[in-house]
């Protein structure tokens, strides 16, 4: 629409969505626009509202732009940004003294996410991390049974790698900073380097994200926490 939601096309059918709203009350039906059931029936619905039944189109509008670029996510499996391939940016606000406590447990722990993850992606037909962790992949599955197992098993695995972590810290914020920079470090680095830790999953510290934060926090004492 030429207007948008400022159109008078759109605030008539905005109107009609009120009384629908209150049909059960009033007894009043509402009244479609003729001329929206025609532009539906040319254009079919946008991409965001992910009509199964209807046809669909990419707009251009914020709303629309922001759908496409997260869906699209997906899409970084493909050759170029393979595991093996894609090139990591290690931040250095992440490695902070005292990790070297942590460090081998937490590559020990990172090879068991490598599992895991492995046999997830397996299980589910994926192909990277970001499909299984960012849930990018539950429009591949139809049924809604499908679609729960795979984000109940996601939960479980998060829940799985948070007991994990906050084992034996006690609450310790210094603890929890060296623990999470260590597993940092076990993603970005070990993981990265020739050897027995590929592929490198780099999910594995944002599981804790509240964690990172923390670091993050710890490690630039010019932000301010709001």
């Amino acid at each position: 629409l030429p207007q948008r939601a400022a159109d008078s096309i759109a605030r008539n059918l905005a109107r009609q969505q009120s009384i629908a709203v209150d049909f059960p009350k009033t007894g009043v039906p509402p009244q479609i626009p003729q001329e929206v059931r025609v532009i539906v029936k040319e254009n079919g619905y946008p991409s965001f509202m992910e009509s199964k039944t209807k046809k669909s189109y990419s707009t251009t509008e914020p709303l629309g732009i922001l759908y496409d670029r997260c869906v699209t996510i997906a899409g970084t499996a493909d050759s170029k940004w393979q595991v093996n391939e894609r090139k990591i940016v290690l931040d250095s606000a992440f490695i902070v003294t005292g990790r070297e406590k942590y460090q081998q447990e937490a590559d020990d722990t990172y090879r068991m996410y490598i599992q895991d993850i492995t046999a997830f992606l397996v299980r589910f037909g994926l192909q990277s991390e970001f499909e299984l962790i960012g849930c990018c992949a539950l429009e591949k599955f139809n049924e809604y049974n499908l679609q729960w197992k795979m984000a109940d098993a996601t939960k479980s695995l998060m829940l799985k790698y948070k007991k994990i972590f906050y084992f034996n810290t006690n609450g310790d914020q210094n603890a929890i900073v060296c623990k999470i920079s260590a597993w940092y470090y076990a993603a970005y680095v070990t993981g990265n380097s020739s050897g027995q830790y590929r592929p490198t999953l780099l999910s594995f510290p944002w599981l804790l994200m509240d964690c990172m934060e923390l670091l993050f926090m710890k490690t630039n004492s010019n932000v301010i926490s709001l």
